[in-house]
């Protein structure tokens, strides 16, 4: 399962992906469901669990579906035999919609990350100075 800092790298790389086949029109993209790709996997089989208590792992789960929503319609389009103008101007305003998202994606993965770190430093205070106290009574009676 991946970390958080490799669930940042993982979604990047993948826009990045996305975004170099859109530029070649012939190629066909496969897209996962977003509970499917790494992402979503590391969501759901640890993250909205493990990190229940930092109310933005709730905030990027609905993000990450919400680009999923955004990138299935841009594959659709660029998919597709059909050409129109229109159809290529809603696939642009998604392409927005998906790079938004995706910013988004990476700043709660961030804050998340943030979170955690001062949680662990906090721990790690206390811990700190739990030894201090007890080495300071173990010296009582030295």
């Amino acid at each position: 399962m991946i970390d958080i800092t490799m669930a940042r790298i993982t979604h990047l790389d993948w826009l990045y992906t996305l975004e170099l086949a859109l530029q070649k029109k012939r190629i066909y993209i496969n897209i996962m469901p977003y509970g499917k790709c790494e992402l979503g996997k590391w969501l759901y089989d640890e993250a909205l669990a493990k990190y229940k208590d930092i109310p933005e792992i709730d905030t990027l789960e609905k993000e990450h579906k919400f680009f999923h929503l955004a990138a299935d319609r841009v594959v659709k389009w660029h998919n597709s035999t059909t050409v129109s103008a229109q159809a290529e101007a809603q696939a642009l305003l998604d392409f927005e919609e998906l790079q938004k998202r995706s910013k988004e994606i990476i700043f709660l993965l961030t804050t998340v990350e943030f979170k955690l770190i001062k949680f662990y430093e906090e721990v790690g205070n206390k811990k700190a100075k739990s030894n201090n106290i007890l080495k300071k009574i173990i010296g009582l009676f030295d």
